[in-house]
């Protein structure tokens, strides 16, 4: 069942992987700029408008819990079992990982470990 035509030349793997990458990278500045938003209007005495990520039930990507999170989480699930495997990335999802190297992605990872 496996052969030529199912297989992958290394030209449109490298492509695939470079396109997790990414896609993870633009997640992780999305992350970052809805915190610097809700500190920024935590500052502004707006809160009444915005919604508590902790009061919507959790840490949620968009403070309460979306297609976003339903989608995203097992992805991340796939991707933590896949990437450090067969393609030697470090553990993408784990915020106190050390070894060989630490997350890349703080927020994303502080997500998913709530998330679990």
């Amino acid at each position: 069942w496996h052969g030529p035509e199912r297989g992958m030349d290394l030209p449109t793997r490298a492509a695939k992987i470079a396109e997790i990458w990414r896609q993870l990278c633009w997640l992780e500045a999305e992350l970052e700029a809805s915190d610097r938003r809700r500190a920024m209007v935590s500052r502004l005495h707006l809160d009444k408008f915005t919604r508590d990520p902790d009061a919507a039930g959790g840490p949620h990507l968009l403070g309460q819990l979306t297609l976003a999170d339903l989608t995203w989480f097992p992805t991340c699930v796939f991707m933590e079992f896949m990437l450090p495997r067969f393609f030697g990335w470090p553990q993408l999802f784990d915020p106190a990982a050390a070894d060989p190297a630490p997350t890349p992605f703080p927020r994303l990872a502080a997500w998913y470990s709530a998330m679990r």
